[in-house]
């Protein structure tokens, strides 16, 4: 994960080593830190990257991503944690 500004960040995933029935899409779950996992994101299958953004200042989140495939969602990553930063300190 990459840190890109006060309200945003870079996240990437590689394809998984078991695809199963193939690849459709993934799922990117996020939230502060102090709550619960969700808010999810939908990735088309060909992107391996997705920016979150709108996120608040100088917060801790915690990321996870999991593969969909027709009709089931994989299971989800080990989580990561990130801090956004502090407004004005690109």
């Amino acid at each position: 994960m990459i840190v890109i500004s006060p309200t945003s960040i870079q996240v990437t995933w590689q394809v998984p080593n078991y695809v199963g029935n193939g690849v459709i899409g993934y799922e990117v779950y996020y939230n502060k830190s102090s709550a619960a996992m969700d808010t999810t994101m939908s990735v088309g299958d060909q992107r391996f990257g997705q920016e979150m953004r709108h996120l608040r200042p100088y917060t801790y989140y915690q990321v996870q991503v999991a593969a969909k495939s027709y009709g089931v969602t994989g299971p989800k990553s080990f989580v990561k944690v990130v801090q956004t930063l502090e407004d004005g300190k690109l």
